[in-house]
């Protein structure tokens, strides 16, 4: 799923276990996707303000 947004565009793959979100980047990448890993908890709010300010910032 992630590979298909990532082939209309989208940019960021958000998920709450790093090691497998920046896993499944390194495959993206791979695939030459320009994709980047955002670390978030949707379970809890500093986690969420995190995840957007950084993707508000970057994007």
């Amino acid at each position: 799923m992630v590979k298909q947004l990532a082939l209309k565009g989208f940019k960021v793959l958000a998920s709450r276990n790093p090691e497998k979100g920046h896993k499944a980047i390194q495959q993206l990448r791979e695939s030459n996707l320009d994709v980047s890993f955002v670390s978030i908890d949707v379970d809890n709010q500093e986690s969420i303000r995190q995840a957007s300010t950084t993707v508000n910032e970057t994007y």
